[in-house]
């Protein structure tokens, strides 16, 4: 569960099977993997809006220009989906803080 540098390439389907078992972790350790993965969000759509620049300096002269235009289309959704990623695991992150942060009552 607290794995997080094996299988980049495939730890957002990774992330998704561990939230249903969350629960299992100590507050701290949940708060950790949430945190990496907003990173790891915020991480990739750095790279691939860095992506999109590099495209469109690279294929400028390019003979179709609808080709680079349905290809950063298709970026920019990808992009989406992260940010959407993103968002999601931020309000998860905030109930969890919240939760750890709610006076515990003594009854």
């Amino acid at each position: 569960m607290m794995d997080t540098s094996s299988n980049l390439g495939d730890y957002q389907k990774i992330f998704h099977y561990k939230m249903g078992f969350l629960d299992l972790l100590r507050s701290d350790e949940r708060l950790f993997l949430m945190n990496h993965y907003v990173n790891y969000c915020q991480t990739t759509i750095l790279h691939v809006q860095t992506e999109m620049e590099s495209l469109v300096y690279e294929l400028a002269d390019h003979p179709s220009p609808t080709f680079l235009e349905n290809v950063l289309r298709t970026m920019k959704h990808i992009v989406q989906q992260w940010q959407d990623e993103y968002d999601w695991m931020n309000g998860v992150r905030e109930q969890e803080l919240e939760q750890m942060n709610a006076p515990r009552s003594t009854s």
